[in-house]
């Protein structure tokens, strides 16, 4: 009987000393495996936003790329959203960024993602220079400018619609797009309406389609994509207008303002 005391005693007081150095362990195990924590995350974001050095103003579709470190491959890419803000996925490592905008230099920054989310702030890019023969050529005008209520894209900085027609111009435009049938669409939504010099002329009875095949893509300055409209537009219900600018004012031949959806009318008074 007394045997059996003693080894009942002994078992509980080995329980009693087990359960205590489990206990004392825990704190230490959940200090080197945070549950939740970012030790623990696949890959991290890189945020910043990108401004115009030159007018201090933030703008987007800048091309955002990650790049190796080592032998500069593609990791992962993005664009900025209309204020200028970027946001991108990596896993740990060296890496470089890249920021692209046609007209502007690119801008490289070093890169290392530890165990952390990385926010690098405001990036400036500057307007692009070009040597020749000794003598230096700056861009005027960027491809695209922002305005106070739309988004301005200078067609004669954009070399790819060149020879082309309106429709050309307007499939190379961020954000629209221009199906088989000539049906113009701004961010996905066809209920847009094209205005010619911004005002309607005697090509307001012609289709769409027609209209556009019919201007030279080297007859047209800019275009014009406002995405809010005012009040002088008639804009109920209306997702946005695409405004193409001419070089010569005033030709008869070109001038006109087409409704790419039935029911929505325009001002005249522009």
């Amino acid at each position: 009987m007394k045997i059996q005391i003693k080894l009942l005693f002994l078992l509980v007081v080995g329980m009693f000393f087990l359960s205590t150095n489990l206990f004392s362990q825990r704190p230490q195990a959940a200090k080197d495996n945070p549950v939740g924590g970012q030790a623990n995350k696949s890959s991290f974001k890189v945020s910043g936003r990108v401004k115009d050095a030159s007018t201090d103003e933030y703008f987007e579709y800048v091309n955002v790329v990650i790049l190796r470190a080592k032998d500069s491959s593609l990791v992962n890419g993005t664009i900025t959203d209309k204020d200028g803000k970027f946001s991108i996925d990596a896993k740990k490592g060296k890496y470089l960024l890249r920021l692209t905008f046609i007209g502007y230099k690119d801008d490289y920054q070093p890169l290392e993602i530890k165990n952390e989310d990385v926010q690098l702030g405001v990036i400036q890019l500057n307007l692009g220079t070009q040597a020749l023969e000794g003598v230096e050529i700056t861009a005027e005008r960027s491809m695209m400018e922002y305005q106070l209520d739309k988004r301005v894209i200078n067609v004669d900085k954009n070399i790819v619609s060149a020879g082309g027609n309106a429709t050309d111009v307007l499939e190379n435009v961020p954000s629209v797009t221009v199906d088989q049938e000539g049906n113009v669409s701004l961010r996905g939504s066809g209920n847009v309406t094209v205005l010619v010099d911004g005002r309607p002329s005697e090509l307001l009875g012609s289709d769409l389609q027609t209209v556009l095949e019919q201007i030279p893509s080297s007859t047209i300055e800019s275009v014009e994509v406002i995405t809010n409209p005012s009040a002088k537009y008639n804009p109920d219900g209306m997702s946005g207008i695409i405004n193409i600018v001419l070089k010569e004012k005033g030709n008869r031949g070109f001038n006109g303002s087409v409704t790419a959806s039935t029911g929505v009318g325009i001002n005249n008074d522009l």
